[in-house]
Order: structure tokens, then sequence, then C-alpha cells
């Protein structure tokens, strides 16, 4: 992916925008791309996916019971138990966003936008007509989750097409005046869909903490409140514990729990 996305033409030479003194494909970049880019790309996304549905097809019949649900239960028990092999269709789906993410010198930047936003229609299509996860809660996180990505592919494909329609009315009008109205035009548009797009991407954001929150169990919020509201009735009284003090204290109340089951 990085030879894809992070090259830079110059001339006839291809070089790495990470390490301008390496030519992409030239010999010891081609040692890294064969050695270890294409092995790990096998073993992400096609051994893992194919290792991950042949074990949980031999153990469908078994999905309940505790060993397999012990050793393998974190690839299906947060799925409906009609859609057990999910986690391979999540991999896959991986892979295209991946894919698509690094073809921007082949195709263009306008082209890799759209495909992208094709794929991420496809996958929230999934998602809405399957259902997957057992989970109301997660489910509505994942539509959340690859709507705002797909909010966003949107915004990077209406700034190519607007940046692509000013440049065409600059040059097709020769107007210095309209030039500058259509690029004033644009940054205020981009300035715009900007902002919208930040607000979308916080608001998920906020939404996954406060979820994460509520998952807490009362107790700890229960105790969290009385050792909140404890500190704060110590500090009115002026006391502050120091570690000596809390050592002290802590050793007094186990001698007298002790004391109290030997008089029992």
């Amino acid at each position: 992916r990085a030879v894809q996305e992070n090259k830079m033409f110059l001339g006839q030479e291809t070089l790495w925008m990470l390490d301008m003194s390496e030519q992409c494909m030239g010999a010891g970049h081609r040692m890294w791309v064969l050695g270890l880019g294409i092995p790990l790309v096998v073993l992400l996304y096609v051994c893992l996916p194919v290792a991950v549905g042949v074990v949980l097809f031999r153990y469908r019949h078994q999905l309940t019971d505790g060993w397999v649900q012990t050793h393998f239960g974190f690839l299906y028990v947060h799925y409906r138990p009609e859609y057990y092999l999910w986690e391979v269709v999540t991999i896959m789906q991986t892979l295209a966003v991946v894919v698509t993410s690094a073809t921007a010198n082949y195709i263009g930047v306008y082209n890799q936008a759209l495909l992208l936003n094709i794929v991420l229609v496809v996958i929230f299509s999934m998602l809405v007509l399957c259902k997957p996860n057992a989970s109301p809660g997660v489910q509505l996180l994942n539509y959340a989750s690859v709507g705002v990505q797909l909010l966003t592919t949107y915004a990077a494909l209406s700034f190519v097409s607007a940046s692509q329609s000013t440049e065409a009315i600059a040059s097709m009008r020769g107007d210095d005046g309209a030039a500058s109205a259509a690029v004033r035009s644009f940054e205020l548009y981009k300035n715009i869909m900007g902002v919208f797009v930040l607000i979308a991407n916080a608001a998920f954001i906020v939404g996954l903490v406060l979820m994460l929150l509520s998952t807490l169990p009362s107790a700890f919020w229960q105790g969290w409140r009385w050792h909140a509201m404890k500190a704060r009735c110590l500090a009115a009284c002026g006391w502050r514990s120091t570690p000596a003090q809390s050592v002290a204290h802590t050793s007094s109340r186990l001698s007298a729990r002790s004391a109290s089951y030997n008089s029992v």
C-alpha cells in the first residue's frame, strides 16, 4: 500500500515520498515489498479469513459448547447465530476498503473516491439487510460508523468535483472576476462541508464514549460516587491523607475486623 499511495513521479523515476532517496521498486524497496509486504497481505487477507471460516464451519454445531466458546467465542459470540461466519465477511470488507484506498495513483483521486463510496454503500446495505450483530446497540454503532465514513468520502468526492468545476469555469471564461468568484465559492463550500464532516465525526466519537460508559455496571458508578463524596467531605474538613496515615488506617481496620472474628 505504501508503494501505491506514497510515490511521486519525477521525470522517468518514481520516488517514494516518505524517503525521496529511495526509488520505488528499486533493489532495496523491492526486497521489502516482495519479502514483507506481499506475504503479509496474503497472510492477513487470504490465509486468515480462510482459517477463520474453516474453524467456525467445523464447530458450527458446537458453538454453544463451553470449550468452543472459550477458544473461539471471540469470533462469533457478538453475532447472531445464523451469522456466525460474519467475521469472515468483515475481513473481506476491510480488504475491499484497503484495496480501494490504494488505487489513487492508477485511477485518479476522483474515481478512487467514487469507488470507495460504492464499497461503503455495499457494506452499509449488507448491514441493513442482514443485521448480523446480536446487540442492537452494536448494530446501531455499526450503522453510525459506516455512515460517517460514507459522509466523509462523499465530502472528499464533492471537493474533487467542485475543484474541477472551478478550474473549468476559470479556463473557459478567461475572466479574472468570474474565476475569483468561483474560487471564493469553492472555499466557502469547503469550509461549510468541512465543519459538517467534523461535527459528524465528533458526534460519533461522543456517542461511542457514552455507549461504552453505559455498559459499565451500576456498582461501579455507585462506588465512584461514594468515593467522590467521601473525598469531598474529607477535603471540607481539612484532612489530607499521607501514605503513612493510609497504611495506619488500613492496619487499624484489619485489626478491628480480626478482633471481631476472634470474638465470634
